[in-house]
């Protein structure tokens, strides 16, 4: 039977940033078009982003995302902030946050520094994920190891039936034994 456990909802909404800069020479030559992604390496889908606004040193995004977590990993946000360009985004700074310090059922509002200047308001919060049929792993358990072993024997025994095979023969699993098989019917008829 496959065990089931439960998981985190991890919500972070990305509030706002303060002071965004790019450096002295880079503030002189364009204002930053700040957006912030978001990067769980254990989530199942691991990344997330807000929306890039024009020409903004205080932007506000207030979105919200969701992240489902194994509470058994380390998981860690790993927050970058970026300047939006035509040609390639520049990154402006990253930090990070072990989800491990919120507890269930907490929500915390969380500044993250980036270089000297710069913060980025997080609000995060933790609960029990309700989902039932969400898997961590793709371990088999004992019954479908069972299963996809009867139905290859199941698979196996139709083939030969459809091949008319009286006797049970050799069957290629990979290209170069079909090969040996062609070469040895040749050779029989020859």
């Amino acid at each position: 039977m496959v065990e089931q456990q439960y998981s985190h909802k991890f919500k972070v909404k990305v509030l706002r940033a303060e002071n965004v800069t790019k450096g002295a020479l880079g503030d002189l030559l364009d204002t930053p078009d700040p957006y912030v992604e978001l990067f769980i390496p254990t989530a199942p889908e691991s990344r997330k982003r807000t929306r890039h606004i024009d020409n903004d040193i205080n932007p506000e995004w207030n979105e919200s995302f969701e992240f489902i977590l194994d509470p058994n990993q380390d998981n860690v946000l790993e927050l970058t902030l970026m300047d939006a360009n035509y040609v390639m985004d520049e990154t402006l700074g990253s930090a990070s946050y072990n989800v491990s310090k919120l507890k269930v059922g907490q929500t915390e509002l969380v500044p993250f520094l980036i270089g000297k200047a710069t913060n980025v308001y997080l609000e995060l919060s933790l609960e029990v994920c309700s989902a039932m049929d969400l898997r961590f792993s793709l371990a088999l358990c004992d019954e479908e190891k069972l299963y996809r072993q009867r139905r290859r024997e199941r698979v196996m025994l139709g083939i030969k039936k459809l091949l008319d095979m009286e006797k049970p023969r050799f069957l290629p699993s990979a290209p170069h034994e079909v090969q040996c098989t062609v070469d040895l019917e040749v050779s029989k008829d020859v």
